[in-house]
């Protein structure tokens, strides 16, 4: 429905129980079991050599409680159809850690499906990633309706949607020629920034990590952006009450507001950033190879 609802119009959103809500993600998760992304961890399926045997985790309460501390989940038996189980019925986290769990660990797709009579067989072999990506397409359409919207990424955290225009700056891998020292700061600052239900404090911590992210880049920094833009960009963690803590720092700004503008303020100028010493290095590369052939020392 495109028009909005009653309670939409006098800017209350319709808000979903709990329960409601599990219902609608385990729509998601019946439909990616109908196209056999549990058999190879949980079910019946014939392997390469045409034999049926039984997938590797044989209990899956056993494994639910051990993984999850919560009994009664079953996602391959009939059960499935009766709705979620009571075990995430009650909590929206408990519901969200099933979810990782199974993207992380138990859903891979079928070489193919073969309808036989009264049962499907799925056939080895299987592709996780595939089955991966057959998951989020399920329940992130239905994760979309949480408030805030909610999106499973492929590195199996679920975390707050960023607005459409503002998705590649998180969701794109970081490149891998960027050195240790500043994409792992940065990958861990977007994952911890936009973590379903990151508190004010966590997210401070991420946005550190971002500026931390960025001070290896400050010579690529100081040649791409005025001095002035520059040392700008590190007053603001360094005198909002981010980096250090003293008595000159600032504590008393809206920190739902500013903190989302340096999360993305700084994600997009480390990956700028990135982009700019790529080019660089790519620039000096074929400098090299079309130049002399006398050795570069």
């Amino acid at each position: 429905m495109d028009r909005p609802l009653y309670s939409e119009r006098r800017g209350r959103p319709p808000q979903m129980s709990n329960a409601d809500f599990a219902t609608l993600i385990w729509s998601g998760i019946k439909d990616a079991r109908a196209k056999g992304v549990f058999a190879e961890t949980f079910g019946v399926y014939r392997n390469e050599e045409g034999r049926t045997v039984r997938g590797r985790i044989e209990d899956e309460d056993a494994y639910f409680l051990n993984s999850l501390g919560r009994s009664g989940i079953r996602v391959t038996t009939d059960e499935i159809e009766g709705g979620p189980p009571r075990g995430v019925m009650g909590s929206r986290d408990d519901l969200f850690n099933l979810i990782e769990l199974l993207h992380a660990e138990c859903v891979s797709e079928p070489a193919r499906r073969q309808h036989g009579p009264g049962d499907t067989i799925f056939q080895a072999p299987f592709d996780h990633e595939a089955g991966q990506r057959i998951l989020r397409g399920k329940v992130n359409p239905l994760l979309r309706r949480h408030d805030p919207p909610l999106e499973l990424l492929p590195n199996d955290q679920i975390v707050e949607r960023p607005d459409d225009e503002l998705r590649p700056l998180v969701s794109e891998a970081v490149p891998e020629t960027a050195e240790p020292i500043v994409r792992d700061p940065l990958e861990a600052g977007i994952s911890g920034f936009l973590r379903h239900g990151a508190t004010v404090q966590e997210r401070r911590s991420a946005v550190k990590q971002l500026a931390d992210a960025l001070e290896p880049l400050r010579g690529e920094i100081k040649e791409a952006l005025l001095s002035e833009d520059e040392n700008q960009l590190f007053h603001i963690a360094n005198c909002f009450a981010i980096r250090h803590n003293n008595r000159s720092q600032r504590g008393d700004y809206d920190k739902d507001v500013w903190l989302q503008w340096m999360f993305y303020v700084y994600v997009a100028t480390a990956r700028a950033m990135i982009r700019v010493r790529e080019r660089q290095v790519g620039a000096h590369e074929a400098g090299a190879s079309g130049g002399s052939n006398e050795p570069p020392f």
